[in-house]
């Protein structure tokens, strides 16, 4: 007769442990899933920064030493923005600001002699800042439009007028 050595086995999880296991990770997941659908879901209002133009001037190809090259023009806008909001802001025109064409090509904010430039930095609650940009488009562009946005969060500003 052959002695069988009694070999200690693991103890297997039941088929109930697993489903439990298994149902506890699944709802945790499925709740991860929905909430987060739930979210994305959600509209998130906008802050109050408004943006406004109050002038939009021309000045030709050249001015003093400023020289917008053959075929091109001068384009001046006076913007405001007005922080409405309950936190500061920071406002960086070169970077925020654009024209755009008919046909989509960007023309961003250029060195120009203006009257009044737009300053860049922080605006506080309540605060307004009024300025000028300036940009050069060509004399006779495929339509304008200026846009003004803070590519970080457009939720702060964004603003867009056909010039």
């Amino acid at each position: 007769m052959v002695a069988h050595k009694k070999v200690a086995s693991r103890a297997q999880p039941s088929l109930l442990a697993t489903s439990i296991l298994f149902g506890i990770i699944g709802l945790a997941i499925g709740m991860t899933v929905a909430l987060t659908v739930f979210a994305a879901r959600q509209k998130v209002a906008p802050l109050p920064v408004n943006v406004s133009i109050s002038n939009i001037k021309h000045s030709g190809a050249t001015k003093g030493y400023f020289n917008a090259g053959p075929g091109n023009e001068y384009v001046t806008v006076t913007v405001k923005v007005h922080n409405g909001s309950n936190q500061a802001i920071d406002l960086a025109p070169a970077v925020q600001s654009r024209l755009v064409d008919g046909s989509g090509k960007i023309y961003g904010v250029v060195i120009y002699m203006v009257t009044k430039p737009f300053i860049a930095g922080e605006l506080k609650p309540g605060e307004t800042r009024e300025g000028q940009l300036a940009f050069i488009a060509p004399l006779k562009p495929n339509g304008l439009t200026f846009i003004m946005k803070d590519s970080l969060s457009p939720t702060m500003m964004s603003f867009k007028q056909v010039l």
